[in-house]
């Protein structure tokens, strides 16, 4: 499996430093790029190649802050553009709320943001991608088991 690419996108350079740090020392191989506004965020998303890789992308709710016009936009971009993604949001408790109704559409998974907020990321990104790989090794099991069924009723029907 390709490696999993996780977008970090914080305006608070330190915070979002600090999280790339993070996920680069863990035991996971990620791609890890940090984004800093809308225009770094559609660079990297039109030039990273999707097909069969799961995106995570990792919004502070600073880096939404008065611009809700073009947060709906950049929904409606990931929408159209990516097949297998993952939106997660880390925000203050008070802003959990509001959060999650800007981005219901998504289905994001809201963080509240404090000294675990790492750990949270880590561990839901685990889960998705734990998630993704059972779902393909569940098909792949039921196609070799159909297979392995044809294979066998022919055998049969040919030694009779």
């Amino acid at each position: 499996m390709k490696r999993p690419v996780i977008f970090i996108c914080d305006k608070d350079r330190e915070f979002r430093q600090e999280l790339i740090e993070r996920f680069a020392t863990s035991l996971e191989d990620y791609k890890l790029f940090g984004i800093e506004n809308y225009e770094e965020l559609y660079q990297a998303l039109s030039v990273i190649k999707r097909k069969g890789i799961n995106i995570f992308l990792v919004f502070s709710s600073d880096f939404f802050k008065k611009q809700e016009p073009q947060a709906l936009e950049l929904c409606k971009f990931i929408r159209r553009s990516l097949n297998m993604w993952q939106v997660i949001v880390y925000a203050p408790k008070s802003e959990l709320d509001a959060v999650s109704k800007t981005f219901n559409t998504f289905n994001p998974i809201v963080i509240p943001q404090n000294d675990f907020t790492f750990y949270r990321i880590q561990n839901t990104v685990r889960n998705y991608i734990n998630k993704f790989e059972y779902a393909k090794s569940k098909i792949l099991f039921l196609v070799s088991a159909i297979l392995f069924l044809i294979s066998l009723s022919y055998v049969m029907l040919m030694k009779y």
